[in-house]
């Protein structure tokens, strides 16, 4: 069985699923050198998960990815999906849609 775990950046544990979690991870001790990788990283991009890991006390990247679950997670609460939907700002000059 999968666990999610999710925190917002003062480590405090989100309730964004109805799932109890069994135990809270420990924070990384490079977790804010992770947030400015991160921030770094993710500039261009108006949504991507940048996945970064602390190995052997090293910061080593994963992967970016811009549709996790191919955009079919289904362990949100409806108001996780609504609090993560708020962050989003789409770039105004830009054309959403298809022809």
């Amino acid at each position: 069985k999968i666990e999610r775990h999710f925190y917002d950046l003062n480590w405090e544990p989100l309730n964004y699923t109805d799932i109890k979690q069994k135990q809270s991870l420990k924070k990384p001790k490079l977790f804010d050198e992770m947030i400015c990788v991160s921030e770094i990283l993710s500039e261009d991009f108006p949504f991507v998960r940048v996945d970064l890991y602390e190995i052997k006390d090293q910061i080593v990247f994963g992967e970016l990815t811009f549709t996790p679950s191919s955009g079919m997670a289904t362990y949100f609460t409806e108001a996780a999906q609504q609090e993560i939907g708020n962050m989003l700002e789409l770039p105004a000059d830009k054309k959403v849609g298809f022809k």
